[in-house]
């Protein structure tokens, strides 16, 4: 993108009242405190542990341009990112599963940009593959390399597949499709690991699997691409929840579910579960004191 391009898009974006994908260091004033906390967090991060950063603000304060600044500046890092802007129905908090496929197609990094789902897991296969020439010395045409790479693959995964046999088979056989030339079948487990709702039964078939990524699959199938990132040697990766204030629109039992969607992350935080996971979640005040924001749900933990 030409500098006139950047700043045609930014002032296109500010016109429409947006925050612009791309250019926010040209113009970003009074973050260099938060940026400077974030990079020490990152740090942990990028050691292996798993953070949650949660920004307060009012309406129109520049929640979201702070969140995506800090992104834009992860991913210079080596982080991957994902924004994920929480609604009533297109992305329900309480549904982490729609949550979990919103992140995969926003999935970004500074090398291939966004929806880079693809292009990360194919480059795991490609270093595997150069693992097998360094390790075996072994090359694409010698007949032993794909036995042996599927091998290397089986080893990657064997810690994964402990915890997420269906993450860890869908990869093999996204593997196995690419190596017979199937990209129908590749396409569709790619899609299916990314939590698509819609995959068509003779993929699900070949790989073995059933059904989709449900909700309480979500957060097995984010420790999966936590992983993945990890051995393809990003730094971890950066997501936010943008806009959880919505969830006080909601009905009681719905926005009890949703809370209890944050509980779980923080749960697995905690328990060190999400190594590499650096969560930012963004709310106004009336979500961090209002009884239906976090103070309802500490006051219901106390009844």
């Amino acid at each position: 993108m030409t500098k006139t391009t950047e700043a045609t898009a930014i002032i296109a974006a500010l016109r429409g009242g947006l925050v612009p994908s791309r250019g926010l260091e040209h113009f970003a004033t009074g973050l260099s405190a938060l940026q400077g906390a974030v990079n020490q967090e990152l740090d942990f991060v990028a050691s292996g542990q798993g953070l949650s950063k949660w920004l307060r603000g009012e309406y129109g304060a520049g929640k979201t341009f702070a969140a995506r600044y800090l992104c834009a500046r992860a991913r210079a890092r080596g982080f991957a990112t994902a924004e994920v802007q929480i609604s009533i129905n297109d992305t329900p908090l309480h549904r982490l599963e729609t949550v979990y496929r919103r992140l995969m197609e926003r999935l970004e990094t500074a090398a291939d940009g966004a929806g880079a789902l693809r292009a990360v897991v194919e480059g795991w296969l490609f270093q595997t593959g150069e693992e097998v020439t360094r390790l075996r010395g072994l090359t694409e045409d010698d007949p032993g390399f794909a036995a042996a790479t599927e091998e290397r693959l089986k080893d990657k995964l064997s810690e994964l597949s402990k915890r997420n046999g269906a993450f860890a088979q869908v990869l093999r056989r996204y593997h196995q499709a690419l190596h017979e030339g199937d990209l129908a079948t590749a396409q569709g487990l790619l899609a299916w690991l990314a939590g698509q709702p819609f995959t068509d039964r003779s993929v699900l078939k070949k790989a073995e699997l059933r059904g989709a990524v449900d909700g309480q699959a979500a957060l097995a199938f984010l420790a999966g691409v936590l992983q993945l990132l990890r051995q393809s040697g990003f730094e971890g990766l950066v997501v936010v929840l943008d806009e959880v204030e919505t969830i006080q629109r909601m009905n009681a039992q719905t926005r009890e579910k949703s809370l209890n969607a944050l509980r779980q992350l923080m749960d697995m935080l905690a328990k060190e579960e999400l190594p590499g996971l650096y969560l930012i979640v963004t709310g106004t005040r009336d979500f961090y004191e209002g009884y239906k924001g976090l103070r309802g749900a500490r006051s219901e933990e106390h009844t």
